[in-house]
């Protein structure tokens, strides 16, 4: 019976409800300025990218995934699937050059206790770094995966295949 209850716990810490709603600081998103994921983006897909401004990959990789959430929603159909991209930063210095290139959702994890990362679950610096982590409609880990050179097709292919298996047209 103890083992049960060690499996219970240890599950609830595995796969947690993740809830923030902090400001998007993306000029150029939709989004701008407003509380997001919750309530926003509640009733949508989301897939959250980690990474730090200070990378020198961060503008082209935002750009990359700006352009594939188009290609998920113009192409594939997927309406209600956001990527929301987390910035690792003290927002006093973040620099909007970091967004040209994008129109996702930027929020930005407070350094340094970074209390977005420790929700999702890192547990040692920049274990996240440049880590796409899929959440589903009721706040529920369905996969994630590292971009190793940019969006390439596996990371697309992998993604796609998980908003095949849980994508709802409407909830």
């Amino acid at each position: 019976m103890k083992k049960i209850y060690i499996l219970i716990l240890v599950v609830g810490f595995i796969f947690p409800e993740y809830e923030y709603s902090l400001q998007d600081f993306n000029p150029s998103s939709e989004s701008y300025g407003l509380d997001i994921w919750d309530p926003l983006y509640s009733d949508y897909m989301t897939l959250h990218f980690f990474s730090s401004q200070g990378w020198a990959g961060w503008t082209s990789t935002f750009g990359q995934l700006s352009n594939f959430q188009d290609e998920l929603r113009n192409d594939d159909g997927y309406e209600n699937v956001v990527i929301i991209a987390v910035g690792q930063s003290n927002i006093s210095s973040f620099n909007t050059n970091f967004t040209t290139n994008s129109d996702l959702p930027l929020v930005m994890d407070q350094y340094p206790s970074l209390p977005i990362r420790a929700q999702f679950g890192e547990t040692s610096p920049n274990q996240f770094h440049k880590r796409i982590v899929i959440i589903g409609y009721q706040g529920n880990y369905l996969g994630s995966y590292t971009l190793s050179s940019g969006v390439n097709n596996s990371a697309k292919n992998y993604i796609r295949n998980i908003l095949e298996e849980h994508y709802q047209q409407s909830i």
